[in-house]
């Protein structure tokens, strides 16, 4: 670990100058990232300190437009150059916009951790060529699409049908059951560290802060009524802005 960087979990770091300015939100993604669920783990061991190959999965913050932004609040590169790791050709970046984190409730900043951890993950995966994802280069690849590739993917994998064979109406329910799969493990992992910062609150909240960075997936057109969706967009936009009705509490600064 360099000096000025926290080394989290393994080769998950934090840029010093990111914990400087952001000590309460670097604390939440700690936290966050502490929880413990497959999901976690999937990350934990993918940013692997005991592989001398392991790519690093580093965390920093800049003044980011709206249109850099994968998701409300962040967005999730690969950079070909690591200097900390002379093994790794490259390194998966998380970037948080510095107003989001002024404002955001630790609820939505948890959110959109989990969220930029799966990005992180399908980036690296698309970049060491994995056969589930898209044809193409990781760069400029966004959140939604490598989430649908995968979520396709899974979807095939599961019922074990080639592709020619199937139809509209069983890939339907295939994608349905792979996302509500997906939508859940964010979920629980959320709600997981709501419970451990002692908030109470129902399955339907975490469910709506899970759905909350798949909003340009097709998933959320097909799956969720258009009350549902209005719902759950109240919820996560509160959170985000950190204004009422919203259930987390914001760092103050």
């Amino acid at each position: 670990m360099e000096v000025g960087e926290v080394d989290f979990v393994d080769r998950i770091i934090v840029k010093g100058d990111f914990e400087i300015a952001f000590p309460c939100q670097t604390d939440i993604i700690r936290n966050t990232l502490e929880t413990e669920s497959s999901l976690n783990a999937l990350i934990a061991n993918t940013f692997d300190m005991d592989d001398e190959d392991s790519v690093d999965l580093i965390y920093s913050s800049e003044a980011l437009t709206e249109g850099e932004l994968d998701l409300i609040g962040a967005k999730a590169d690969i950079v070909f150059y690591n200097p900390g790791n002379p093994n790794s050709l490259y390194y998966i970046s998380v970037n948080f916009d510095q107003d989001y984190l002024s404002y955001a409730t630790d609820l939505s900043i948890a959110s959109v951790t989990l969220h930029e951890n799966v990005h992180a993950y399908l980036l690296y995966a698309l970049e060491e060529n994995e056969d589930w994802l898209i044809e193409g280069s990781s760069d400029n690849i966004n959140y939604e699409i490598l989430l649908e590739s995968y979520i396709d993917y899974r979807a095939y994998k599961i019922y074990g049908t080639p592709l020619k064979s199937f139809t509209a109406m069983n890939f339907s329910f295939a994608h349905h059951e792979v996302i509500t799969e997906f939508v859940e493990e964010i979920a629980s992992t959320l709600r997981e560290y709501g419970e451990n910062q002692g908030y109470t609150l129902g399955n339907e909240f975490y469910n709506a802060m899970a759905w909350g960075g798949l909003k340009e997936t097709l998933a959320w057109t097909l799956d969720l009524t258009e009350q549902k969706r209005q719902q759950y967009e109240n919820i996560f936009l509160s959170e985000h802005l950190g204004v009422y009705p919203a259930k987390g509490t914001n760092c103050g600064n």
